[in-house]
């Protein structure tokens, strides 16, 4: 039901940030590589993080899954 809701009302949660990015596109030009680089790595580490966590979580409770069902 959340999940609805916020799909629904999307564009009025990122009318706001938009608008400001362009509003102030030309003090944020300068940097905009190193945001998109940042912003890139980050969610390349995220992505990894989260593998070897539930990686790890997967081995301690449900044992080798590696092992199963590869013939």
């Amino acid at each position: 039901m959340v999940g609805n809701f916020l799909l629904a009302n999307m564009t009025i949660l990122f009318l706001p940030p938009a608008v400001g990015i362009m509003e102030k596109f030309d003090v944020i030009a300068p940097y905009l590589l190193p945001i998109i680089l940042i912003v890139f790595f980050a969610a390349v580490i995220n992505i990894i993080l989260i593998a070897l966590v539930v990686q790890f979580i997967k081995k301690r409770y449900e044992g080798d899954y590696e092992g199963r069902g590869a013939k």
